[in-house]
């Protein structure tokens, strides 16, 4: 169980801030059961969720760990095995991101990035689908290598890119 004051990285969210643990005074919540009350670490708001919720929770990956993650990104593998139809493209990235694990993750968004940037020289762009998904990989490597690293989004998304562009 996690305590006050601990940070986790919860669902897709990102990485929060564990402000209290108790039974929440909000209409429809059991009394009975406890509840970790979460601050996001960006974008604010607040967040109620069981102790014993299905969403995917786990501390943030430390420092050293995600700066070897940064040197080893121009070496990952861009992902493999796209369902050839367009319709099936969002349940497969979907699989890739509730993983939750920061190299197929990383992985989904160097192959995103390199899809976009090799479109680019035809003036074309990613679908929809792609670009949502290429978001939400982004958002939650964003969150969770900001607050690790101490750096902001821009910074980030600019780490990512130069890493991805040594392997171009």
């Amino acid at each position: 169980m996690y305590q006050i004051g601990d940070y986790l990285v919860y669902g897709s969210e990102g990485v929060c801030r564990v402000e209290n643990i108790g039974s929440p005074k909000l209409t429809g919540v059991s009394r009975d059961k406890l509840y970790y009350t979460l601050a996001p670490c960006r974008g604010g708001g607040v967040i109620y969720t069981p102790v014993d919720t299905g969403v995917h929770m786990r501390v943030p990956l430390e420092a050293a760990a995600l700066e070897e993650l940064l040197e080893r990104l121009p070496e990952l593998p861009l992902c493999e095995n796209f369902p050839r139809e367009p319709r099936l493209l969002a349940s497969f990235y979907q699989q890739i991101l509730q993983t939750h694990d920061c190299v197929s993750i990383l992985q989904l968004y160097k192959t995103l990035y390199t899809k976009q940037q090799a479109l680019m020289g035809n003036r074309k762009s990613l679908n929809a689908t792609d670009q949502r998904y290429w978001k939400q990989a982004e958002d939650l490597l964003c969150s969770e290598f900001g607050f690790v690293l101490g750096l902001e989004r821009p910074q980030v998304v600019r780490l990512l890119k130069q890493k991805i562009g040594e392997s171009l």
